[in-house]
């Protein structure tokens, strides 16, 4: 035997020694983490001290917050006619190509003969020419809107010779010059408000007008709304405030009749002309809100008890204290006692011992 083949041998058995007892310690390592793993499965952890002392607990005690009792509201808008421009004018429009979107009083509606024709609101239609010396309701309108236009201070029903003055300083602005006699119902196209939004409009360049023809309609304007409780549901008494397209007014009574200037502001919202324009019913939503919030309690829904639609009972110490459901947020009842108290604790789990109040 040569000696290459003995030198190898104790190798051979040294390598064979390593393996086995690689296999034993990993075996016993498999074995240590199998133990720890039964005993943790079979030994539950010890529970919190908090937490065993909260599902002990008969008592908790009561929050507060502030609380507005806000429902939701259908709102359907009551639309008015369209109402017709008409021109007293006779003769070609000669105005720029452009139709207008919006008519305001005191400025330039169109040109009928390469004559300005100056849009004006007046209380009641101008529907005749007026001189110096003329009197009537036709003219006090006319007086009080140039006075709103900064034309003078004119407050009386006559046509005077300042009226003249301050009409005729109006048409100069506009590079008209034959004024000094008076007031030509030619010159003006009267419009049912101070700014109205143009619906149609006919009078375009090259046409011919003559005077009681149609130019133009204005849109319907918003005259009114149909509000009802999306959920009819009991609703904690107070003074309410009605919000609809972020404009607000105070409104105990849904079947009342709305102001003027909360109209034209819900008219004048930005989302307003964007509500109406699409087919159907005109509605939105809105919000009924009280005007001063109250402040109501916050209670686990677990401490109320004798439930009768709306009505319930918590108990506080020995007594039961009938309460009103008025809301839940965040895991809590949101209560409000029948007659008003002070409610610190309540009772939850085994500490409810009433079954009524």
């Amino acid at each position: 035997m040569s000696d290459s083949s003995i030198a190898t041998r104790p190798r051979r058995r040294g390598a064979h020694r390593w393996a086995v007892t690689s296999w034993v310690v990993l075996a016993l390592i498999i074995a240590v983490f199998a133990g720890i793993a039964v005993g943790m499965y079979l030994v539950p952890p010890p529970e919190p001290s908090d937490a065993a002392s909260a599902l002990d607990a008969t008592t908790v005690p009561v929050g507060t917050q502030r609380f507005d009792d806000s429902v939701a509201v259908n709102v359907t808008f009551q639309m008015g006619q369209e109402r017709p421009l008409i021109t007293q004018a006779t003769g070609t429009v000669t105005s720029p190509i452009n139709s207008p979107l919006t008519l305001s009083s005191g400025n330039v509606a169109f040109q009928v003969d390469a004559r300005p024709v100056v849009a004006l609101h007046t209380a009641i239609p101008l529907f005749r020419d007026l001189v110096v010396g003329d009197c009537g309701q036709d003219v006090k309108a006319l007086n009080d809107e140039l006075s709103r236009l900064g034309r003078g201070s004119l407050s009386s029903d006559v046509f005077s010779d300042q009226t003249r003055q301050a009409w005729a300083g109006l048409l100069w602005d506009f590079g008209i010059s034959d004024w000094s006699w008076g007031l030509s119902v030619a010159d003006v196209l009267w419009l049912p408000d101070i700014e109205v939004a143009v619906a149609s409009w006919s009078a375009l360049p090259g046409t011919s007008v003559s005077a009681g023809m149609m130019v133009g309609q204005v849109q319907p304007g918003l005259v009114g709304m149909d509000i009802s409780v999306v959920t009819p549901q009991e609703m904690i008494d107070g003074n309410r405030t009605l919000t609809v397209l972020g404009v607000s007014v105070p409104l105990d009574d849904l079947s009342a009749q709305l102001p003027d200037d909360f109209l034209q502001s819900v008219e004048a919202a930005p989302k307003f002309a964007w509500t109406v324009s699409e087919s159907g019913p005109h509605s939105t939503t809105g919000t009924w809100a009280l005007t001063t919030p109250t402040t109501v309690f916050r209670v686990p829904p677990s401490a109320v008890f004798a439930i009768a639609g709306r009505d319930g009972c918590v108990q506080s110490g020995d007594h039961g204290i009938p309460v009103k459901l008025v809301g839940a947020g965040l895991g809590a009842t949101l209560v409000i006692p029948d007659v008003p108290t002070t409610i610190d604790e309540v009772s939850i789990g085994p500490g409810v011992t009433l079954t009524e109040c």
